[in-house]
């Protein structure tokens, strides 16, 4: 059986720094539909389509509504 700690480190994540872009492109590609915040190493949330839609591309992920990790 597979770990939930291993299936975290293949989850990808995303820096409080990086534009919506690229947040964005990441999405499209890995046909998710969330990915996680980091700041540094520490989780701050999650963003997903929607939380993005509205936003410029050149945008921080810091700058839209980020859903906080519990």
């Amino acid at each position: 059986m597979t770990s939930v700690r291993e299936i975290m480190k293949v989850v990808p994540r995303i820096s409080v720094n990086s534009g919506v872009e690229e947040a964005q492109a990441l999405l499209r590609t890995q046909h998710i539909d969330c990915l996680i915040v980091q700041d540094d190493s520490i989780v701050r949330g999650i963003v997903d389509h929607a939380s993005l839609s509205g936003y410029p591309p050149t945008r921080l992920i810091a700058d839209c509504p980020i859903r906080l990790w519990r």
